[in-house]
């Protein structure tokens, strides 16, 4: 199975492309993006692991690098239409989401990716008849939030008789990457997607699932939960995608939201910067830088 990893030399990607060469399946993978050096040294670093350690399985499995700008249609096309399979880590999903998805599903090619913006999963969602008539098997928000987090409120909840409130939530200073030697440096002018994304979350209307009912709402509600042995959590809520997907699979939910830990001390500053945003005084890439 030939995989084409679309940010697959970012920090999710990296990550994603490592887990997959370890697939008995994945025949070549091939590091698609707009940053086509950092691409480079990352599968030259993998393919010189693979040479040290004699690793012959490994070597089965060719990986190279590929520049590829995701907002050229006709390249997007052209890239996915020559592989098996698309893994899709190209932040932030509510500018790529849709419209790597709708490429796929098109080109009839199956689908993974990490989405993490509540918005273009609830179009994403939309397109799930024309990918089964495409028989394309798409899987949206398989990362670690979305993803694990929907898998342990899953098991949580069915564990229980009844459940009214689910809430998903983490802290902030542990969604950070491990540096693993390939992150560019803040002050090279990079902007880190998932602070884009962050960032995307606070300055615009959330969706909630509240008293039975989907709302949008404004983002930074603080609210108490008295969590097990852990005692009382000050939580913030940010729009995400568990706050709409949760419900399809508990349709008797009455609400449902994620939210962050761990910012007490940073949340008026938040607030101020998302202000500043969401009133066009501010770009989202100088918010997030």
């Amino acid at each position: 199975m030939k995989v084409l990893a679309i940010g697959g030399s970012g920090g999710m990607g990296r990550a994603a492309v490592r887990a997959a060469m370890s697939f008995d399946f994945v025949s070549e993978i091939i590091v698609a993006g707009i940053d086509s050096e950092l691409a480079e040294r990352f599968v030259a670093e993998l393919n010189s692991k693979s040479l040290n350690r004699g690793n012959t399985e490994a070597l089965k499995k060719p990986v190279r690098a590929l520049y590829l700008d995701v907002t050229d249609n006709n390249s997007l096309r052209q890239a996915i239409r020559d592989v098996d399979v698309v893994l899709n880590s190209a932040g932030p999903f509510f500018r790529f989401g849709v419209p790597i998805l709708t490429a796929a599903i098109e080109e009839g090619k199956h689908y993974c990716d990490i989405c993490d913006d509540w918005q273009p999963t609830v179009e994403m969602l939309k397109l799930s008849a024309r990918a089964k008539q495409n028989n394309v098997t798409a899987v949206i928000g398989l990362g670690a939030s979305p993803g694990i987090s929907n898998l342990l409120c899953v098991k949580a909840a069915t564990a229980l008789d009844e459940v009214d409130t689910i809430v998903s939530a983490w802290k902030l200073s542990g969604a950070v990457n491990a540096d693993d030697g390939f992150s560019r440096p803040a002050n090279e002018g990079q902007v880190d997607a998932a602070a884009v994304h962050l960032i995307h979350c606070l300055s615009e209307d959330i969706r909630v699932l509240a008293a039975g009912k989907m709302v949008d709402k404004k983002p930074l509600a603080h609210s108490k939960i008295d969590f097990p042995r852990l005692g009382e959590l000050d939580v913030w809520s940010l729009g995400h995608p568990e706050a709409v997907t949760l419900n399809r699979r508990f349709p008797r939910l009455k609400n449902c939201y994620n939210g962050m830990l761990g910012i007490d001390d940073i949340v008026d500053n938040l607030r101020q910067i998302a202000s500043a945003v969401a009133a066009g005084q501010m770009a989202v890439e100088d918010a997030a830088r």
